[in-house]
């Protein structure tokens, strides 16, 4: 399948994890779209950008009563366990200090089109 290689699948991922740690079942979140859902779940797989928009927006959906969706679900992903193969890579070689300057890189992977700095606000 030849795609725009806009976003990685692992991201689209942790949307699903997050609904699990909700309790809210799929459904049909992954129904749909210009790619099936067995592709979607690979997370060294591709998609293009409108499919990460399609899937935003339905995300929204899931959550109407909660105008800051965004920022929960950031948290949930800076707080998780783990971070699959990423967090294991950080775990075993980066203090956590290299590992923040290290997101800038591992986020314009995922996510090509953005731009992340992440700034020491004070000494710790």
């Amino acid at each position: 399948m030849e795609v725009d290689h806009a976003v990685s699948c692992a991201a689209l991922t942790f949307y699903l994890d997050y609904l699990r740690k909700r309790s809210i079942p799929e459904g049909d979140f992954l129904v749909g779209l210009r790619y099936p859902r067995k592709y979607l779940l690979r997370r060294f797989n591709f998609v293009d950008y409108q499919t990460l928009l399609e899937l935003e927006r339905r995300f929204e959906a899931l959550f109407p009563e909660e105008p800051d969706i965004h920022f929960q679900f950031g948290r949930f992903f800076g707080t998780r366990g783990t971070g699959g193969w990423i967090g294991a890579v950080f775990k075993a070689v980066l203090s956590p200090g290299a590992a923040y300057r290290s997101i800038p890189g591992v986020v314009g992977l995922m996510f090509p089109f953005l731009s992340v700095t992440v700034t020491q606000r004070g000494r710790d």
